[in-house]
């Protein structure tokens, strides 16, 4: 099987038993979450941990690679050079707060790159997935598919998206930008919408300038580089992951098509 196949064969497998997981995560919501607080004071629910467990299953049955996943992850000495890299409920304060910004981040991590990931987002009915060997795609509740592809970068004419105000400050983000690069549109958001908006031409640049782990980044980037983009430190080099025990990404620039 070639590796194109099996990426579809995965997204699947993956995709329907997203969608019932995402059904059973909004059922829990409506019903009232029980809330807790990690050692970080960031909010948790037990629909966090019910989407965990169930999405170890799921990835186990997929394919039998270690799952790594915030909700359960304790820090080891080394790192397996493939794992499936999961957020089980990505932006849970817009969850609990009732919005639909939040999402299911499922990644495989194959020598120190996402070469396939999937966001799920279950308050919209939308996954959007790709990968190295998938083409970027969309596809709504109703089964239909849109392909995702990165707009080219325009210097003087950048649409951004951030997820805090401060994020897209011309004076911050002066020290990682060419000269000529001039902002025109700025749009704040909350989760991983922001990725989307990059792999599918409606931004050209998402700046990150604060710390995210794995699991928030790894298959939004897979989905970016599989439309045609790119993601990069502020440095402008690769990011590799299972580097850090804490699974902690560097500050990075989600970019469009580039020349």
């Amino acid at each position: 099987m070639t590796e194109s196949a099996r990426q579809q064969q995965w997204l699947a497998r993956l995709e329907p038993d997203l969608r019932d997981l995402g059904q059973q995560i909004i059922a829990m919501r409506e019903r009232g979450l029980r809330l807790s607080q990690k050692q970080d004071q960031s909010p948790v629910t037990d629909a966090d941990h019910m989407a965990d467990r169930e999405l170890q299953k799921i990835l186990q049955a997929t394919h039998p690679f270690p799952v790594i996943s915030e909700e359960s992850y304790v820090p080891e000495k080394t790192l397996p050079d493939t794992y499936w890299c999961v957020d089980p409920i990505d932006s849970t304060k817009n969850f609990i707060s009732g919005g639909d910004a939040f999402s299911i981040n499922i990644a495989l991590i194959e020598n120190s790159k996402p070469i396939f990931g999937i966001l799920f987002f279950p308050g919209q009915s939308l996954l959007a997935a790709g990968g190295r060997d998938l083409a970027a795609r969309q596809i709504d509740g109703k089964g239909q598919l849109r392909e995702l592809k990165a707009s080219q970068v325009a210097t003087d004419n950048l649409r951004l998206v951030v997820s805090s105000p401060g994020q897209g400050r011309m004076e911050r983000l002066a020290p990682y930008l060419p000269g000529d690069h001039k902002i025109a549109v700025t749009k704040r958001m909350d989760g991983a919408g922001k990725f989307l908006h990059i792999a599918s031409g409606e931004a050209d640049l998402y700046p990150r300038l604060t710390h995210l782990c794995e699991w928030d980044l790894a298959a939004g980037q897979a989905i970016i580089e599989a439309a045609g983009g790119t993601v990069t430190t502020t440095a402008g080099t690769s990011i590799n992951y299972g580097q850090r025990l804490d699974l902690r990404c560097p500050h990075f620039l989600a970019w469009g098509k580039k020349s």
